[in-house]
């Protein structure tokens, strides 16, 4: 398992296709699967949509989260599934490759990261998983104040 080093980055808007929800802790490990399925079942194939990455955002720490794929176009809600956006701005990221049970690696570094550097993280913070063959691969975005 590694996280790569932790940089400020500008992200700008990027659409998605998600299904939100408000959950917790103890419930989101045994939710987003569904979730996810949900986006998929509704999307794949679609030629407005083309749907890419996954993504998985969590809007604060209640959690609110929006669970899905990156999009390429606006869209019409279809049942639960939804047109949205990801966080844009000023983030600290980091990229952390290794099996997804070693993931929170990488938050804490981001989180550490902040501190370090007498940054207030804004909120929102996102995740985009890669789908490229090889070892598991997740992009980690924490939005800065």
């Amino acid at each position: 398992m590694a996280t790569s080093e932790v940089t400020e980055v500008e992200v700008g808007e990027r659409l998605t296709a998600v299904v939100a929800a408000t959950t917790t802790w103890q419930e989101f490990p045994a939710l987003w699967g569904r979730l996810l399925a949900e986006v998929w079942q509704t999307v794949r194939g679609d030629d407005l949509i083309k749907p890419g990455r996954n993504v998985m955002v969590y809007l604060d720490d209640t959690p609110r989260v929006e669970i899905g794929a990156e999009a390429a176009a606006r869209f019409e809600p279809i049942g639960d599934v939804v047109s949205s956006v990801l966080p844009a701005g000023r983030a600290l990221m980091t990229t952390f490759s290794g099996s997804y049970a070693g993931l929170d690696e990488g938050h804490r570094a981001v989180s550490a990261a902040f501190e370090e550097r007498g940054l207030e993280q804004l909120g929102p913070r996102f995740e985009i998983y890669s789908h490229q063959p090889g070892p598991e691969e997740v992009e980690i975005y924490y939005l800065v104040a």
